[in-house]
């Protein structure tokens, strides 16, 4: 008996990890895109900032090398962004991975569990036990 006890104790922890995992992978998910959200104001501001560097010190915003920087600017940090943002979504996806791993090894306890139970009584069965009544 003490084998089911042990399967369905996996089989609880299991499910627990995986259920822990799903809810890790989804804050991880709203982080990607809160700072996705956040890095993409300070990229307008930044951008906004160059604009008004340029204009205060009198140089035409539609110059070559003010277009340049600009470009440069905003292909800096928009790859920034996708960076950081992917980051956050394969952890969520590795996490995922984890969970569906602690699941599938909870009811693999379980199923080992319940066959080691079941065996023991087979045996006791064919040696002429029976397992008999306690008391």
């Amino acid at each position: 008996m003490s084998d089911i006890i042990q399967g369905v104790g996996a089989f609880v922890a299991g499910g627990f990890q995986a259920e822990e995992a799903e809810r890790e992978a989804k804050l991880a998910e709203i982080q990607a895109d809160e700072i996705a959200a956040a890095m993409t104001a300070d990229l307008t501001e930044t951008l906004g900032n160059i604009d008004l560097a340029l204009a205060a010190s009198m140089r035409d915003p539609t110059s070559p090398t003010a277009a340049a920087l600009r470009r440069q600017t905003q292909f800096t940090l928009s790859r920034d962004i996708l960076t950081e943002r992917q980051n956050l979504l394969s952890r969520a996806a590795a996490l995922r991975r984890g969970g569906k791993f602690a699941r599938t090894a909870g009811t693999i306890g379980l199923v080992s569990g319940v066959a080691g139970t079941a065996e023991k009584i087979a045996k006791a069965a064919a040696s002429g036990g029976g397992g008999g009544g306690g008391g």
